[in-house]
């Protein structure tokens, strides 16, 4: 399910966890989204997927009752991991040319790693320093019309956290 024009994020689109299924990525390159396998003498690559992670804890901020300073040093945290984490990722593609193309559209998902989930206003507020990191780092604006921002969660075992990144872009035809 797909849920257009959250509160506060203008371009953004939540996803259900549903629509992040495991192993997506590799079908998704071999067959170009289409939910099938490449025949034989097919072109096997229809777009460029990087799929990552960042080893940040999205939480819930939207109530939280915090000082000021913890919530900013917080997201400087996020920021920067997600900077450095989609800056390593883009650095070892470079050798293989798959680098995403910042002059063409593109998807970037942020997914969310935790036992409990989130409505999809405290999804998207919660992604937002991870959000502002991988667009530093491809040297875009967050807020380009060339960039779909897409939020989706997946609930995994007691206390273990996450966040995951994928990145796809179709090829030139």
């Amino acid at each position: 399910m797909v849920q257009d024009g959250m509160r506060g994020m203008p371009g953004a689109v939540a996803v259900d966890a549903a629509e992040a299924r495991p192993g997506a990525a590799v079908r998704d390159a071999l067959d170009g989204g289409r939910g099938e396998a490449a025949g034989a003498g097919e072109c096997a690559v229809a777009r460029t997927v990087i799929v990552f992670d960042i080893g940040v804890r999205l939480m819930s901020v939207a109530n939280l009752r915090e000082h000021w300073a913890t919530r900013a040093g917080r997201n400087k945290r996020h920021r920067a991991a997600a900077h450095r984490a989609t800056a390593y990722e883009l650095a070892s593609l470079r050798s293989w040319a798959r680098m995403p193309d910042t002059s063409r559209p593109m998807t970037i998902t942020i997914t969310r790693i935790a036992p409990r989930k989130l409505d999809s206003d405290n999804l998207a507020s919660s992604a937002k320093a991870v959000r502002d990191g991988i667009a530093e780092a491809l040297g875009i604006d967050d807020g380009s019309e060339l960039v779909t921002w897409l939020y989706a969660q997946t609930k995994r075992f007691p206390r273990e956290y996450g966040c995951q990144v994928r990145i796809e872009q179709r090829v030139a035809e």
